[in-house]
């Protein structure tokens, strides 16, 4: 059935495409649904792009939701063609299935992959499902938008939300909408936005939870207009994007065909800055619990990257939560049960976990 599942085998007679799977990885201790829809927005390879919900089994009431964005989305054609823009050479390059990050069935594959209900696609994250598994334990309802669009779920075509969102579509020969899905997301959670699903949803409070690259959309979500989520994590992110194209010409281009409309050689990348973005949003919700997890040594983030960021929590209030796992890895929370369980505690109002460092 799974199998079924990420081979793309939907039925195409409806409006709304839906499917359902059992949820159940090695650390979960709740019977649950996955249920998949489809999106309005396509993926440069002409497919829908999905969200996937993660819900019990048995539902007695409205739960409240967790909307989480995935690892890995970063992405780029290098030499594009006008009449094929897939086709070529890749930053990321291919999965074992011959996937590239552009296609749905790859971000399908990432958000499973993320729930750990299948092998990792990339061995060089912690993906083992550990952090779905807590939340659908904690009676959370996990809402999995996919990014098949490899930009940092920034971008939005046309933009609805905050300025500036376009791609490069002169570079790329195509729209990318990692941020319009992540809204789309945060819409159906918090009520603004109907899908047809069999989660029985309380609109009225939300998790954002970032994992990897996924840590820049939650922050970049909290600058928009009525985004107010109950909790935010920020899961290995990296922060100074101009010290991050200045260690590869590589990622400096993907970074020149997310950010920019134009080939402005003097644009500010300081204004992406998670640092900035946390004093934009985070700061204007005092008292929810945030938590910033990261590696001093993971070996997908420039050495340093993290600093203004981790400074800015330096002194904050008993709602703020950092922890340097130390660890050789990209993704820390969704590969230790223990802590995915003692972040979401937190998140939920519960007990600062016991690694936070001190305030």
């Amino acid at each position: 059935m799974l199998l079924i599942l990420l081979a793309g085998c939907w039925k195409t007679d409806v409006s709304v495409n839906t499917t359902i799977i059992p949820f159940g990885n090695a650390t979960s201790n709740t019977d649950g649904w996955v249920e998949r829809v489809d999106s309005a927005l396509t993926c440069p390879d002409g497919n829908p792009a999905s969200i996937y919900l993660v819900y019990p089994q048995t539902q007695e009431g409205p739960l409240p939701g967790a909307v989480v964005l995935h690892s890995g989305a970063f992405d780029y054609v290098q030499a594009p063609a006008a009449d094929n823009p897939l086709l070529g050479q890749t930053y990321a390059g291919l999965s074992q299935d011959g996937l590239t990050r552009l296609e749905a069935d790859w971000a399908s594959q990432k958000v499973f992959e993320a729930m750990g209900l299948i092998p990792r696609i990339d061995a060089s994250e912690d993906n083992l499902g550990t952090m779905a598994s807590a939340l659908l334990d904690a009676g959370y309802i996990g809402i999995y938008p996919t990014n098949c669009w490899g930009d940092l779920w920034h971008n939005e075509n046309p933009s609805a939300g905050l300025p500036n969102l376009n791609n490069n579509s002169e570079l790329d020969f195509f729209a990318r909408n990692g941020g319009a899905i992540a809204a789309d997301a945060w819409d159906f959670a918090s009520g603004e936005k109907l899908m047809e699903s069999g989660a029985l949803l309380d609109t009225s409070s939300t998790l954002l939870i970032g994992l990897g690259e996924g840590a820049r959309g939650v922050t970049e979500l909290m600058m928009r207009e009525g985004v107010n989520p109950t909790g935010l994590l920020i899961d290995s992110p990296i922060d100074e994007l101009e010290d991050w194209a200045a260690g590869d010409p590589l990622v400096a281009e993907g970074l020149r065909r997310i950010y920019l409309d134009s080939d402005a050689e003097d644009y500010n990348w300081n204004l992406w800055t998670l640092a900035r973005m946390a004093s934009v949003a985070v700061d204007e919700l005092p008292d929810i619990p945030v938590a910033v997890i990261y590696s001093s040594i993971d070996p997908q983030v420039p050495a340093g990257n993290i600093t203004r960021l981790s400074d800015k929590f330096e002194g904050d209030t008993a709602n703020r939560c950092e922890i340097d796992t130390e660890a050789n890895k990209h993704v820390q929370s969704n590969g230790d049960i223990a802590l995915a369980r003692d972040l979401v505690t937190f998140l939920d109002g519960g007990d600062k976990p016991a690694r936070c460092a001190e305030q």
